[in-house]
């Protein structure tokens, strides 16, 4: 079974940002709008002209519970892992696949 997610990356857009990561921040999901979502709970400001970190914005919102939705997928995972599923990371299933 192949299983896709949504990967969003953000960089800061405040010229005074005095964030030094290397890299941009990292958000992952199975949809685009849970990345966001996951993003703006960690105090990102995203519209369609910017993004502004957690640093920057001052902000730090409280985590939301997890859904119902996303309590069953994780209960999924752990029984599958129980059962000793095979889980792979992305580079893992392409080495995988091109083996093949």
């Amino acid at each position: 079974m192949l299983v896709g997610c949504y990967t969003l990356d953000l960089y800061c857009d405040n010229a005074d940002c005095t964030d030094t990561r290397d890299g941009p921040w990292q958000y992952c999901a199975e949809t685009g709008a849970t990345c966001r979502r996951e993003a703006r709970d960690a105090g990102w400001i995203i519209t369609d002209e910017k993004q502004i970190c957690p640093k920057c914005s001052g902000k730090k919102r409280k985590p939301r519970k997890l859904s119902r939705n996303s309590l069953a997928i994780y209960k999924k995972i752990d029984a599958a892992m129980k059962d000793g599923a095979e889980f792979l990371t992305i580079s893992e299933l392409k080495e995988k696949m091109n083996n093949k």
